[in-house]
C-alpha cells in the first residue's frame, strides 16, 4: 500500500515537473531583417537591391556577365550575403529573376 502510494506521488511530482518545464512563459521573440533582389529587365545585367524597406541600390553586373541568363553574378551576390549572415528564403528563375533572404536583428 505504502509502495503504490509513494509511486502515485513521485509520478504526480514527475508530471508538474515535466507541465512546468515544457511551457515557457515568455517566448523570445525573433525579429528579422528581410532582403529582395529583383532583375530590372530580366538580363540580370541590371539589378535592384532592397534591404529592410531602409535602403535601396542599383547595381549593374555587366562586368561580371559572361553572357545572356548567366546567373553566375546573382549566385555570388547570394553567397556575399550569407557570408555576412544572410539566410537565403527563395530564388526565382524566369523573366524576372529576383531572390528574397532574411537575417535575425540585433
Amino acid at each position: 500500500m505504502k509502495t503504490k502510494k509513494a509511486v502515485i506521488g513521485l509520478s504526480a511530482i514527475v508530471i508538474i515537473a515535466l507541465l512546468f518545464f515544457s511551457f515557457k512563459s515568455n517566448p523570445e521573440k525573433v525579429n528579422f531583417q528581410y532582403l529582395t533582389v529583383f532583375s530590372i529587365d530580366g538580363t540580370l545585367v541590371r539589378v535592384i537591391l532592397c534591404i529592410d524597406g531602409k535602403e535601396y541600390k542599383k547595381l549593374n553586373l555587366s562586368a561580371q556577365t559572361k553572357g545572356p541568363w548567366d546567373m553566375n553574378p546573382l549566385i555570388n551576390l547570394i553567397h556575399q550575403y550569407e557570408n555576412e549572415g544572410w539566410e537565403l528564403m527563395g530564388l526565382q528563375s524566369g523573366e524576372s529573376p529576383h531572390f528574397n533572404m532574411r537575417k535575425e536583428s540585433n
